[in-house]
């Protein structure tokens, strides 16, 4: 987008018209978005004064007159109105779900009409219409300007299958926005725009109306489907095409109706959600499968199936009329709810609480981390760390999104340099094809989220050593690490050479493939040249409360504090002599024990954080290293408190 000068610029050397308008849009606009970014009441109003009055000339009488017009076409009764209308409106748009919860789709108009009882096109000089017939399900809301009225017309398949219309009046007084949220009639809608004044439509008038649809980022948090236990649990009922006979409970074939495909306990679904466009029928039974009781709800419902009877059914046909569409046939959720949401319950309230989560504040945390930033140290590090998720154990996408969104939300949030995946997403018993599914789908989410600042570790659940099938070093660095072609590897932070290391599956017995990396990391620090030396690596104890370390990690802590020692070690007949070095291995960062432990080697901090899912909080540590004042900082997000270690002593403080 263009800075305010450029249209400050077009403002000054416009003409008339809509030129005028569209500069005028546009500047506002900018100044608007520019306000955002910082001291919105002060930069937003000193560059709107600009806007009216330029310098050198005074805008004329006719130009004035002019610019009262906005660029929806609706006119103010001062040039001020219409900047400060415009501004209102811009503000109302971005923010009316957050600034982060939608954009406006790019819809072609056209001028023309639809026929009320067909549905088809016709051409006037009096109305603008949509060009193509625009997916229900990708509006979130359509905006209709002050002086204009629509309607929405609904259609099942493009070009064909007309449903229904409904019409939106707007009265032209009216100050307020005129939001619309497209109930789905159909799978296909088109828009007709007309001003209530009964003007011809004019060129600048053919796309007054606009319509937005829910970012993907929003979607994720709004739709999360699958609840963890503060929530709800989606039941695995499914539906099909047909009926219920609502007298007797019967099935019989139609394609204007859909169906439970079976008897479902009301011991075991609190929650039947309907969609909009829906009547629904429910058909109660006792237990010899007879038909005792019925219930009909018309439009969007929660409803709670009546515990009076032990089981129920549910069918469902459109309240507009018209045959059941495929996407429509399955549109309907059964859950059964925990006890915190059956205690939250009105569900507006539970509803309100569980995206509540998701909706977090982050200002205390931000702040405390940033704080460490102010002093005059040049010797620095920061990133973020998390490790153990273990939310791909079953096709737990939802859980993975919740973690991603908290995780990009600080991570946008505050100066740290990378992220780090400290491993371990699998679960049990998942074959080859469903690991290298879930491994190559959080793949490549995370580089979509993260691109180059994100950096995996494997762990010892990435290999599959809880499924049915191993994943070989091979595979898992084909599926998740291709771009550093091994499992092991090294990168250069913001003062720091980092070495990524690959525990295996956590043994302390050793393999080739691990001696190789041993070889690799004492060679990597004798010819190095770096102030400051860290690693990442899975795990450093093999169990959550014993003693025994993993073989690699211990053979590079071992190697690491004879470096720092200025001494020599010999590993599998090579001897390594660091008298001469000068850097120093300043901490290991580690996970694997699902809970936090440390210890050290030699001073040598060694870091043991939590899993991810702690306590059903998504939990990580934001990472400061001050190598001036010799602290590293670990500032706890999620289950557990804040650590700060002494990198000369290795001791926690």
């Amino acid at each position: 987008m263009a800075g305010i000068e450029t249209y400050l610029e077009q403002i000054k050397n416009a003409i008339y018209g809509r030129e005028v308008r569209q500069a005028i849009h546009d500047g506002i606009h900018q100044c608007y978005e520019d306000g955002k970014a910082g001291a919105v009441d002060l930069v937003a109003r000193e560059q709107i004064a600009q806007l009216v009055a330029p310098s050198g000339e005074a805008p004329s009488a006719a130009e004035v007159t002019d610019a009262r017009v906005g660029v929806d076409g609706a006119t103010y009764t001062s040039l001020g109105d219409a900047v400060r209308g415009q501004v209102d409106d811009l503000k109302n748009a971005n923010l009316a779900n957050g600034e982060l919860s939608e954009y406006m789709l790019n819809i072609a108009w056209k001028k023309g009409m639809l026929n009320g009882t067909t549905g088809e096109e016709q051409t006037t000089e009096w109305r603008s219409v949509t060009v193509d017939y625009i997916p229900v399900a990708s509006v979130s809301r359509l905006h209709i300007p002050l002086g204009y009225s629509a309607y929405m017309y609904f259609y099942d398949l493009v070009n064909g299958s007309y449903v229904f219309n409904t019409y939106i009046a707007k009265q032209a007084t009216s100050s307020a926005l005129d939001e619309i949220v497209p109930t789905r009639y159909g799978a296909y809608m088109r828009i007709v725009n007309m001003p209530t004044d009964g003007h011809k439509i004019e060129d600048y008038m053919i796309a007054c109306d606009k319509l937005y649809a829910k970012t993907q980022l929003y979607e994720d948090v709004q739709n999360l489907s699958a609840r963890d236990n503060r929530g709800i649990t989606p039941s695995d009922i499914t539906w099909q095409l047909g009926g219920l006979r609502f007298a007797t409970g019967e099935e019989y074939a139609t394609n204007y109706r859909t169906r439970m495909a079976s008897n479902a306990s009301t011991a075991d679904v609190d929650l039947l959600i309907t969609p909009a466009w829906a009547t629904t029928e429910i058909v109660y039974f006792d237990s010899n499968n007879a038909r005792v009781a019925g219930e009909v709800y018309s439009g969007a419902h929660y409803v709670t199936p009546n515990s009076d009877y032990p089981y129920f059914r549910a069918n469902a046909y459109r309240t507009v009329g018209g045959q059941i569409q495929n996407e429509q046939v399955s549109d309907f959720t059964l859950a059964k709810a925990t006890n915190m949401a059956k205690d939250l319950y009105n569900l507006e309230v539970f509803d309100s609480y569980y995206l509540g989560n998701y909706k977090f504040d982050t200002t205390a945390k931000v702040q405390e981390f940033c704080s460490l930033f102010g002093t005059e140290s040049a010797d620095i590090e920061s990133f973020l760390f998390f490790t153990d998720p273990h939310w791909m154990g079953a096709d737990e996408r939802p859980y993975f999104k919740q973690m991603a969104v908290t995780l990009q939300r600080y991570f946008n949030n505050v100066p740290a340099s990378f992220i780090v995946d400290n491993g371990d997403w699998l679960g049990d018993s998942d074959t080859l094809a469903q690991a290298c599914t879930k491994i190559g789908y959080l793949n490549g989410s995370m580089r979509g989220i993260f691109g180059d600042k994100y950096y995996p570790v494997a762990g010892n659940h990435d290999f599959n050593s809880q499924g049915s099938e191993f994943l070989s070093s091979q595979i898992l660095t084909n599926l998740y690490f291709r771009r550093f072609k091994k499992l092991y590897y090294s990168f250069d932070g913001y003062n720091t050479r980092f070495f990524v290391l690959n525990s295996g599956t956590v043994s302390a017995n050793e393999t080739d493939e691990q001696n190789e990396q041993v070889t690799w990391f004492a060679e990597s620090l004798l010819n190095g040249s770096s102030d400051h030396y860290a690693v990442f690596v899975h795990a450093y104890y093999v169990t959550s409360t014993g003693d025994s370390v993993a073989y690699v990690t211990n053979q590079c802590a071992q190697i690491a504090n004879v470096y720092n020692n200025r001494q020599s070690v010999t590993f599998k007949g090579v001897t390594y002599d660091f008298s001469s070095a000068t850097g120093r291995v300043e901490f290991f960062m580690t996970g694997h024990t699902h809970k936090d432990r440390n210890t050290k080697v030699g001073n040598i901090p060694i870091v043991v954080t939590t899993k991810t899912l702690d306590g059903y909080a998504t939990t990580f540590e934001m990472v400061y290293a001050d190598y001036v004042t010799r602290r590293l900082y670990c500032i706890r997000v999620g289950a557990g408190n804040n650590r700060t270690f002494n990198l000369d002593t290795g001791e926690l403080v």
